[in-house]
C-alpha cells in the first residue's frame, strides 16, 4: 500500500511539471504574438511637381491601419547626383501621416533653391518613414 502512494505522488509531481511547463510555453508564444504590431503602415506617393524656385509638392496616401512618421525627406538631382535636404513648409519633422483613403498633400521646401536647377531636369523624392521605410518617386522640375 504504501508503495503506491509513494507511486502516485511521483505521478502526480510529474504531471505538476508538465503542466507547468505547458503553461510556460503557452504564455510565452502568446506573449510573442501580442508584442508584434497588427496594423502597418503602407504609405505610397501618386505624383510629386518639383519647381525651380525649391518646392516640391507631394501626393501621398497611406492605405496602411497605421499612422506613420516623415523622419527625412530628401531630392536628387540626377543630372549632378547631388542630393540636397528637405523639410516640410509651416512644419517640422518628424511629420505624421495618418491613414486614410484622402491623399495627403505635402509642401517640401528643398535647398536647391537658386542654384542651376532648370526646368526639364530630372529629380528623385525621397521620403524616409519610420516605419514604411523609403518611398520615392521620379519626377522632372517645373517652371515655377
Amino acid at each position: 500500500m504504501r508503495l503506491a502512494i509513494t507511486e502516485m505522488i511521483g505521478e502526480v509531481a510529474l504531471l505538476c511539471i508538465v503542466l507547468a511547463v505547458i503553461v510556460a510555453a503557452v504564455w510565452y508564444v502568446y506573449s510573442i504574438y501580442n508584442s508584434v504590431p497588427k496594423t502597418t503602415p503602407r504609405i505610397t506617393i501618386s505624383s510629386a511637381e518639383a519647381y525651380t524656385n525649391g518646392t516640391i509638392i507631394v501626393r501621398l496616401y497611406n492605405y496602411g491601419q497605421a499612422s506613420d512618421k516623415l523622419i527625412k525627406a530628401e531630392a536628387v538631382w540626377w543630372e549632378y547626383h547631388v542630393i540636397y535636404e528637405c523639410k516640410p513648409y509651416n512644419s517640422t519633422l518628424p511629420y505624421y501621416v495618418p491613414p486614410g483613403p484622402k491623399p495627403l498633400i505635402l509642401r517640401l521646401v528643398c535647398a536647391y533653391s537658386g542654384s542651376q536647377v532648370h526646368p526639364g531636369d530630372r529629380f528623385r523624392v525621397k521620403l524616409y518613414f519610420e516605419r514604411n521605410g523609403v518611398v520615392f518617386y521620379d519626377t522632372v522640375v517645373l517652371a515655377s
